[in-house]
C-alpha cells in the first residue's frame, strides 16, 4: 500500500508554484501557434473563390494579431528570454516593411474595407494565362493608416500585390521566430519542463 502511494506521488511544491503556471502557459501557447499555422495551410488551399479568401484572409490577419499580443504576454511571464527575444525582434523583425504591412493590413481590413481581390490576365504565346489571386495596390493607397514601413513594402510592389507570396514570406518569417523561441524556452526552463512532464507522467497513471 506504501509503494503504490509514493508511485503516484505528485509535487504539490511545484503543482503550486510559479515555476509550474509558466510552464503551463508555454504549453497553452502552442494553441494559438496551431490557429495561426491553420489559418496558413488554410489560405494556401482557397483560390478560386474570392469571397472565400477574402474570410481566410481575414482569419490569418486576425490570428496574426492574436499571435502578436499573447506572444508578449507570454514574454513577460518568462523573464529569462525577455531580454534575447526583445533584442531578437528590435534587430530582425521591428523594421521589417513585410511585417510592418501585414500587421496593418489587419486594421485596414477590419477597421476600413475588405482588399480589392483581383486575377490578373496575361498572354503568353497567343494564350490567355490567369495569374494567382493579387490585392489592388491603388485601393489600399487610398487609407490613410499605413505605417511608413508599411507603405514601403506597398510602394515596393508594381500594381499589385500578389497574395500568395506575401503571406508565404510572412509565415517563413514567423515560423523561423517561433521556432528559435520555442527551442530556447525549453533550453532556459529546462528543470521546469522535466518536473511539468513528470507530473504528467503521474496524473496520466494516476488516471489508470
Amino acid at each position: 500500500m506504501l509503494e503504490a502511494e509514493n508511485e503516484f506521488h505528485i509535487d504539490l511544491e511545484f503543482f503550486n508554484s510559479d515555476s509550474f503556471r509558466r510552464i503551463l502557459s508555454i504549453e497553452l501557447f502552442k494553441d494559438v501557434e496551431d490557429i495561426f499555422e491553420r489559418n496558413y495551410k488554410e489560405l494556401l488551399n482557397v483560390r478560386d473563390d474570392s469571397g472565400d479568401l477574402k474570410r481566410v484572409i481575414h482569419n490569418f490577419l486576425m490570428s496574426n494579431s492574436t499571435l502578436i499580443d499573447q506572444t508578449r504576454r507570454l514574454i513577460v511571464k518568462c523573464p529569462k528570454i525577455e531580454t534575447e527575444f526583445r533584442l531578437k525582434i528590435s534587430k530582425k523583425y521591428a523594421n521589417s516593411p513585410l511585417n510592418s504591412f501585414v500587421k496593418d493590413l489587419r486594421n485596414y481590413n477590419t477597421h476600413y474595407s475588405l482588399p480589392l481581390i483581383m486575377k490578373p490576365v496575361e498572354i503568353e504565346e497567343g494564350k490567355l494565362i490567369v495569374k494567382g489571386e493579387v490585392m489592388d495596390k491603388n485601393s489600399l493607397l487610398k487609407w490613410r493608416g499605413w505605417s511608413s514601413l508599411s507603405l514601403t513594402f506597398i510602394n515596393e510592389q508594381d500594381n499589385s500585390i500578389d497574395i500568395q507570396s506575401t503571406f508565404n514570406d510572412h509565415f517563413n518569417n514567423v515560423a523561423e521566430l517561433y521556432n528559435w523561441l520555442n527551442i530556447r524556452l525549453k533550453e532556459l526552463y529546462f528543470d521546469d519542463f522535466e518536473k511539468y512532464n513528470n507530473l504528467l507522467k503521474v496524473t496520466s497513471i494516476a488516471k489508470k
